[in-house]
């Protein structure tokens, strides 16, 4: 009797969890099909002409290079206070090391857009080549701030995958 009495409370509860879910897609459906209604056909019309597809493709990899701008990694130390997660945690967005990497990525994810279809694999390896380098350049590095090792390294790798998202995904 206590088994039947979970089980049929489990059913119940996920029965009353779909039917709100359902309602809940159900209530936001005018709002997609308007959405389709207008995008689509706007779309279409803007990717018909060479210089709006063009800058359709612009805009959408300008939003994407935002996104993965703001998508930095950081490092989880639950033991340290936040004013020395902050000092040790690597560089903070102001530091000359976090400056250049943005630039470089930016610029490099520029470059690809307008580079041939040819010259994105050189485009590609030399701009991750000197993602790879600004860590050792003395314009990079900020006297009394010590980044550590791995928190370089992730952020570096995560503009390296940035580029590869942005120009071949």
């Amino acid at each position: 009797s206590r088994t039947r009495d979970y089980t049929a409370y489990h059913i119940n509860s996920h029965n009353s969890n779909t039917m709100a879910q359902t309602s809940s897609s159900w209530r936001d459906l005018p709002r997609r099909i308007l959405t389709v209604a207008i995008g689509v056909p706007t779309i279409i019309l803007l990717l018909q002409n060479i210089v709006t597809s063009w800058l359709f493709f612009q805009g959408a990899h300008l939003i994407c290079l935002l996104e993965w701008r703001a998508l930095v990694p950081t490092l989880p130390l639950p033991s340290l206070s936040s004013a020395d997660k902050k000092r040790d945690n690597g560089e903070d967005a102001s530091s000359p090391l976090s400056q250049y990497l943005i630039r470089v990525f930016s610029i490099a994810s520029f470059l690809i857009t307008i580079l041939p279809s040819a010259l994105l694999p050189l485009a590609l390896m030399a701009s991750g080549i000197l993602l790879r380098l600004l860590p050792h350049l003395p314009m990079c590095q900020k006297k009394n701030v010590k980044a550590s090792a791995e928190y370089i390294y992730l952020t570096i790798q995560h503009y390296q995958f940035g580029l590869l998202y942005l120009s071949i995904g």
